[in-house]
């Protein structure tokens, strides 16, 4: 498992290859689910921490897929960049 530094925040985050009307996305315009759970924090994290579920911008995240064993999609956030955290 990856430690994020700093200030960081690992999310895993869900990626969409469809629309809600069923329109298949190019893999360059997959829809990332701006609400994730929080797999890690860096030392300097102190409002989130592991297993809590954040809502954050798409734009604002690192994306960083892994293929193998089975695919699964995470993303480095700055603390400062989420929005909320669920209570």
């Amino acid at each position: 498992m990856q430690k994020p530094l700093n200030d960081n925040v690992l999310l895993e985050i869900e990626v969409f290859d469809k629309t809600k009307s069923g329109l298949v996305l190019p893999d360059s315009e997959n829809m990332i689910n701006e609400r994730a759970k929080v797999i890690a924090v860096g030392p300097a994290v102190h409002q989130v921490s592991a297993d809590d579920i954040v809502y954050f911008k798409s734009w604002a995240i690192d994306r960083v897929d892994i293929m193998f064993p089975k695919e699964e999609h995470y993303a480095f956030i700055k603390e400062e960049l989420l929005l909320s955290r669920d209570e």
